[in-house]
């Protein structure tokens, strides 16, 4: 089992639903182990301040935490106004 397979399974055990976000080399691992869990449905956005967004609105409907992928070659400042909106709001976020 690669750790990619058990971060996922965390994600299930946690009750992850949707993941929001965008596909690349960066995370290519996860997305491979996210294949083999069906559980979580990754949803594609084209960029990181929209799936954040995405999410926020999903969590505010539906479930309790929602995750975002940040990527390591794309500025963290991308999400920053949404995970800012969350943390204001004592909303989780992973």
């Amino acid at each position: 089992m690669k750790a990619s397979d058990l971060f996922v399974k965390c994600l299930e055990l946690e009750g992850i639903e949707y993941i929001f976000g965008m596909p690349g080399e960066e995370n290519a691992d996860f997305m491979m182990s996210l294949e083999k869990f069906e559980k979580i449905q990754f949803i594609l956005c084209r960029h990181e301040q929209g799936a954040a967004f995405m999410a926020e609105i999903y969590k505010l409907n539906e479930t309790p935490i929602v995750t975002i992928p940040i990527y390591i070659n794309r500025p963290a400042s991308y999400c920053g106004v949404s995970v800012s909106y969350n943390y204001l709001n004592r909303h989780r976020l992973l």
